[in-house]
Order: C-alpha cells, then sequence, then structure tokens
C-alpha cells in the first residue's frame, strides 16, 4: 500500500476493536473528516 499525502481518501480498512466487534472506516464515520490514531501495542 502506497503512503496517502493530502487530498487522497482514506482506503476501506476493518479494523478489529478491543471489545471484540469491528468497524469499517470510512463508512462508520458520519462526516467527510477524519483524524485516525493508531497504536501498535506492546513491541
Amino acid at each position: 500500500m502506497d503512503r496517502l499525502t493530502i487530498g487522497d481518501s482514506l482506503p476501506t480498512l476493518t479494523l478489529q476493536l478491543i471489545d471484540g466487534t469491528s468497524i469499517k472506516l470510512p463508512s462508520a464515520i458520519p462526516t467527510r473528516f477524519l483524524i485516525l490514531q493508531l497504536y501498535r501495542g506492546t513491541w
């Protein structure tokens, strides 16, 4: 996957949440703007 640059659309991502559910981005967000911060967890 290439890096995103300014003006690019977010590709469709399905993320597993810690409660066992999942969320599909960007369709689950009801706005055009999104700040996405990911934590890797333990190294």
